[in-house]
């Protein structure tokens, strides 16, 4: 019986969609290799783990930049007297909120780790 070949994080991770022309493949801390980043043996459900964080991450962040130019013209809370959206944001009662907002989003991320699937525990019909 032959052994399995080892585990190649990098080529794995160039099967994922997302890998497009002309930039291919773009790992520049080197998530995906064992001497890259984390140092230690790169398994399935680490590259997985990246790629969801990769993806939470692009949303915020496309979410954020939405948010910057609609907050200059409508805010559903705060009359903005239109004032640039970063200087609202520090003129409105919310600023005092900043441990309550940072402690919820810690909360959500947090559960989000615990949902988290670990592949190896799956069996060969992905059940």
């Amino acid at each position: 019986v032959a052994e399995p070949e080892p585990f190649d994080p990098k080529a794995f991770a160039q099967t994922l969609p997302g890998i497009t022309a002309p930039f291919g493949f773009f790992d520049p801390a080197g998530f995906c290799s064992s001497d890259g980043a984390s140092n230690e043996q790169v398994s399935e459900g680490k590259v997985r783990f990246y790629r969801e964080v990769e993806l939470k991450h692009g949303r915020v962040a496309m979410l954020a930049a939405l948010g910057f130019p609609v907050a200059e013209q409508f805010h559903p809370l705060f009359a903005t007297d239109d004032a640039p959206s970063f200087s609202a944001f520090q003129q409105t009662p919310l600023q005092t909120f900043w441990p309550v907002v940072v402690g919820v989003i810690a909360v959500i991320e947090v559960f989000s780790v615990f949902t988290f699937e670990n592949p190896a525990r799956r069996d060969a019909d992905g059940n």
